[in-house]
């Protein structure tokens, strides 16, 4: 069992998302209502719906330049109807996305002529990375941050595409989103009814339940995103839980490691379906030091509870 000695309760300082330049999609996919930085992506979208956009000026997928992100997506060509970018006749790719139960899209890129090979998703300001398989595809359950969900697929040479869904059942749902980049070691933690660590009602990566909690009116579920075996890649995790339901205390958690001992960290959080227009939060935190691995630390603020 993992130790849960405090090595202290980290408060930080926080800042606002877009203040560093993380990307804030709009829960509107007609682009009336699309941020700055969304914008210059979509600015050249001509009166044929055709998008020929040359660049988006060095824009990073979450903006903090020591966090080594790499530029949004340089270069697209898309279809008429939004859902498919094409690289070449033969090596189109694709995009779709459905929606399941619990708010869930399930999104599924083709990429034929891009076997294994990493690429980043983009869905309402969360970010993270996956890795096609050997026919160069990728499928994934996501949970949907708006009602409107728009979902950007980007390869690190500029090619992509894009998918979008209308998930009515977006709003009978809260949804907490914890993102980061790298090994970092962190984790949300919803704590339900009361329950303590490690009690039935603790809901944690490593004891995720699934939909069904939430279609039963029972609980919640966390949903992990992101390929850990890639060393800068991103990865999220999202805690939903049914909008009637409450009294969940919510925590973030980071671990001392090997890796992150003595080295500063970033993380993210912001939550959805709750309050409109609700900040983005950030925390940059110092690691205590490789005396103490194996601990953790409880990141205070980043979260309100449900």
């Amino acid at each position: 069992m993992v130790r849960l000695r405090q090595v202290s309760t980290v408060l930080g300082t926080f800042g606002v998302a877009a203040a560093i330049g993380f990307i804030m999609q709009n829960e509107s996919i007609t682009g009336s209502r699309y941020n700055a930085d969304e914008s210059a992506l979509w600015a050249s979208i001509d009166q044929a719906g055709v998008a020929q956009v040359a660049s988006v000026n060095g824009v990073d997928v979450i903006g903090q330049s020591d966090l080594d992100r790499p530029a949004i997506v340089a270069a697209y060509s898309t279809q008429l109807d939004g859902t498919e970018m094409s690289i070449g006749r033969d090596c189109a790719i694709r995009s779709t996305a459905s929606v399941q139960a619990a708010a869930l899209v399930y999104l599924s890129v083709e990429a034929p002529c891009r076997p294994q090979t990493e690429l980043t998703v983009h869905h309402q300001g969360m970010v993270f990375s996956a890795v096609t398989d050997t026919k160069g595809r990728v499928a994934l359950e996501v949970p949907a941050l708006a009602e409107d969900a728009l979902f950007i697929t980007a390869f690190e040479s500029g090619e992509g595409a894009m998918a979008t869904a209308h998930v009515p059942e977006f709003s009978d749902f809260h949804r907490v989103v914890l993102q980061w980049q790298g090994h970092r070691e962190v984790g949300l933690h919803a704590l339900e009814n009361g329950a303590g660590y490690w009690q039935d009602g603790h809901v944690r990566a490593e004891a995720p339940r699934d939909a069904v909690v939430a279609m039963d009116g029972t609980g919640g579920f966390i949903t992990r995103l992101g390929d850990a075996s890639l060393k800068a890649g991103y990865q999220a995790e999202i805690y939903t839980l049914p909008l009637a339901q409450s009294d969940v205390r919510l925590t973030v958690e980071a671990r001392v490691t090997e890796r992150n001992c003595g080295h500063s960290i970033a993380v993210q959080a912001f939550q959805a379906g709750q309050t409109e227009g609700l900040e983005r939060r950030l925390l940059n935190v110092t690691m205590p030091d490789c005396d103490f691995i194996g601990e953790n630390l409880i990141l205070k603020r980043m979260l309100t509870d449900i």
